[in-house]
């Protein structure tokens, strides 16, 4: 708000990205604060001079708060593919098979789902990386919601918490998996399932957010319906017995990774849309929309 008060002033196009929507994240009925980040967003959304949306999902959540489509484009986050490749070091682990998620230690984050459905997938060990480092884990609330669910469905040996990961340590983590999956209710854009592409690993994924553009479905992973702990179980289930499935996902994954994200192209998709305001402005001037607020013509 403050940005935009300012670039009207001195008739400067203002670009505008979310790192998450409240409409979709969503938040408790009758919590003000979420209701002021509601309508603030709108404001925000339909003021800005253009809207880069990290995913083609937030693009149609953004036209229905009103933005105009021409007006925005889709720039997904990018991936250090120097970082995060397949001949790197891999983490110590068991013959166990391994699942690994990652995130925020957060409700909607969907651990859970996945805790659920560990209980008919046999002998898999399930790793959660996020939080707090190890020693500080047990006094997180969502540490201890999942472990008394754990507990309740008979898989609590079974499911690890990591805590806190280095981030040079993470490409090591994700290469030992067999399987990462992202079970998340929302998920604007979803980082991590995207590093594991990077790494070549399998990926199963929640059919939500920015993981419907990277995940591409029986292709580089499986994309799942949220909230779902049996057909998660089905799914993952195939995926940890079919070796040469796995390989597929993990060798098309990476070519994705390499040809979609790589940092140099979500650069350059920046960089054009700076170019195009800069000209359209330069061509046509900002002019006011109802509001009162200076626009560029899109040219």
């Amino acid at each position: 708000m403050v940005t935009q008060l300012a670039a009207r002033a001195h008739q400067v196009p203002t670009v505008q990205t979310f790192h998450s929507l409240g409409v979709a994240e969503g938040g408790q009925e009758g919590d003000p604060d979420h209701a002021a980040r509601l309508k603030l967003e709108k404001i925000v959304a339909r003021h800005a001079g253009w809207v880069a949306a990290t995913s083609t999902d937030e693009l149609f959540e953004l036209m229905r708060l009103g933005r105009p489509k021409a007006l925005m484009s889709v720039v997904p986050g990018g991936v250090d593919l120097e970082s995060f490749n397949t001949t790197g070091r891999v983490a110590p682990r068991g013959a166990t098979p391994r699942i690994v998620a990652g995130g925020k230690l957060l409700p909607r984050k969907g651990f859970d789902t996945m805790v659920e459905a560990l209980s008919a997938i046999p002998d898999a060990e399930y790793v959660i990386v996020g939080g707090p480092d190890a020693a500080r884990l047990s006094s997180q609330p969502e540490v201890q919601r999942l472990r008394t669910l754990a507990s309740e469905v008979g898989v609590a040996d079974r499911v690890k918490f990591a805590g806190a990961v280095a981030r040079a340590d993470m490409p090591a983590v994700l290469r030992s998996a067999d399987v990462v999956t992202c079970t998340s209710c929302y998920e604007p854009f979803g980082r991590v399932p995207l590093e594991a592409m990077a790494c070549g690993v399998a990926v199963v994924a929640s059919a939500v957010g920015g993981m419907l553009d990277t995940v591409v479905h029986d292709v580089t992973g499986r994309l799942v319906p949220p909230g779902k702990p049996r057909e998660l179980a089905e799914t993952v289930s195939k995926v940890l017995r079919d070796s040469f499935l796995r390989r597929s996902f993990g060798l098309v994954g990476r070519d994705r990774a390499c040809a979609r994200y790589p940092w140099d192209r979500i650069a350059a998709d920046t960089v054009r849309i700076y170019d195009r305001l800069v000209t359209a402005q330069a061509c046509h001037g900002p002019t006011p929309t109802e509001h009162g607020q200076p626009t560029i013509r899109s040219g």
